[in-house]
């Protein structure tokens, strides 16, 4: 099984992964990080060094998200991965994103990437309204 960090700018990512938990119940070995502006990169940094440290410990592997590419927790994932650490990571996360890494942890680390891939294609689409007659509300 692997382990997700989520890291965004503000409480996104804990709000994402409260939503996620709503839907898909409790999740285990998921961790989210928010970047407030009272932080600075090396808190940020601390904090998901020792996410990774704990969940490696734990699990096969991690896949960590941040919001943004570009962004401070970008750059953070980033300069961690170029100091050594283990980690799959992606950039641009959404809900259904998380969602379905939740509901699939025991996917492998090959297996991961076309999996996000695959999502993040249908993650995002246009809501069309067939016109049709409406004699109320009720019919919504």
């Amino acid at each position: 099984m692997f382990g997700i960090i989520v890291a965004s700018h503000g409480e996104y990512a804990c709000a994402a992964l409260k939503s996620v938990e709503m839907i898909a119940g409790k999740q285990d070995n998921v961790l989210a990080y928010a970047l407030t502006e009272q932080m600075s990169l090396s808190q940020l940094q601390e904090k998901i060094t020792e996410g990774l440290n704990e969940l490696n410990s734990k699990c096969d592997f991690v896949v960590a998200l941040c919001d943004i590419y570009g962004g401070t927790p970008f750059n953070t994932l980033t300069k961690l991965k170029t100091m050594g650490f283990d980690f799959e990571g992606y950039a641009g996360f959404n809900m259904p994103i998380l969602i379905d890494l939740s509901l699939s942890r025991e996917l492998t680390r090959e297996e991961i990437h076309a999996r996000i891939n695959e999502t993040h294609s249908i993650s995002l689409s246009q809501i069309n309204v067939v016109e049709a007659q409406i004699n109320d509300e009720s019919d919504l």
